[in-house]
């Protein structure tokens, strides 16, 4: 039981880091940092790591399978 609760170290890390990172970067640049800010950050975080970890599935899946070709996204050309 107390191994399921590994992955929650490096997380909870990562988000006290971000967290000091933000006031870091606030006070650099003279940014008024209010509470939402700090709570977007945590909120934020879950769905950030899901997207991340998605990817990094997806990735393995297709290196395993020999999918190696660049997915590429179509474009018009109407920025031209």
């Amino acid at each position: 039981a107390l191994l399921s609760f590994l992955p929650l170290i490096p997380m909870l890390t990562l988000l006290a880091v971000e967290c000091v990172a933000l006031g870091d970067l606030a006070r650099e640049f003279d940014i008024e940092l209010r509470a939402r800010d700090y709570a977007r950050l945590l909120l934020g975080a879950l769905p950030y790591q899901v997207v991340l970890a998605v990817a990094a599935v997806r990735a393995t899946l297709r290196e395993a399978f020999g999918i190696g070709h660049w997915e590429k996204t179509d474009h018009s050309g109407a920025h031209l």
